[in-house]
């Protein structure tokens, strides 16, 4: 089965972030054999100074296939990992759920997220409702909401961008869409939706992050033409952010 976990309000001003704490958390369940670590996105919540965030108030939703009696041994792994490795001062919560349970409820709850400020009651009264597991972790434990918006906003499969995927962060080269679409799993697009010929060749950059859409992993290509010749390249860092936060 698969299952959905959301992490958020791991870091403070110094530590590496919560996409390094959701990547981190997903190799280390692999290992264990707890699960097969499938996916993870970031999504972006309201940067507001009434909100005690640390950087740049964005949570991360692991996918993760699983037995279904290794929920709780997932739940405990997590609780445990967190706990060790997150920053001091902290708030850290998580959520876990089947994404069946994650209904127009908690997408709408957790599309207010992005742009109002939500309390904690509201996720927990959410959760208890939709039979969705939330914990605070850490601290207060107001990263509840950040993780149950995280799941949320998977689910909607129109937010964010994907910070990992097999082999996304290792692949370098040059490859034509086709095989590079079918190494990582991705669709790969122009902005405006038109899918790149499979027989074009992209040269891999350092910094390679599909955006969701419609449920899909999608990388942005844009096309040049250089002496008569049409050349295709990555969307560049600023045009991808602008288009997933």
């Amino acid at each position: 089965m698969i299952i959905l976990l959301g992490i958020d309000d791991t870091d403070n001003a110094s530590s590496r972030g919560t996409g390094f704490q959701a990547r981190r958390l997903g190799d280390l369940l692999s290992a264990e054999g707890l699960a097969k670590f499938r996916a993870v996105t970031r999504h972006q919540l309201l940067v507001d100074s009434r909100i005690d965030y640390t950087s740049r108030n964005s949570s991360a939703c692991l996918l993760l296939e699983v037995s279904e009696h290794d929920l709780t041994s997932i739940a405990e792994m997590a609780r445990a990992e967190l706990q060790s490795h997150c920053a001091p001062d902290s708030d850290v919560g998580i959520a876990i759920a089947d994404p069946s349970s994650v209904d127009r409820a908690i997408q709408d709850f957790s599309q207010a997220a992005k742009h109002e400020i939500v309390s904690v009651a509201a996720a927990q009264a959410l959760a208890q409702e939709k039979h969705v597991l939330i914990e605070g972790i850490v601290g207060t434990g107001a990263g509840v909401v950040g993780a149950l918006a995280a799941v949320g906003l998977h689910r909607s499969g129109n937010d964010g961008r994907f910070i990992w995927l097999p082999k996304l962060r290792e692949i370098r080269g040059t490859y034509s869409a086709g095989e590079l679409s079918h190494l990582l799993g991705v669709d790969i697009t122009t902005q405006s939706g038109e899918a790149l010929p499979l027989s074009a060749e992209i040269q891999t950059v350092d910094w390679m992050r599909p955006i969701m859409r419609e449920g899909r992993a999608i990388l942005l290509a844009e096309k040049e033409n250089q002496d008569g010749q049409t050349l295709w390249r990555f969307a560049d860092k600023a045009t991808v952010k602008a288009l997933s936060d």
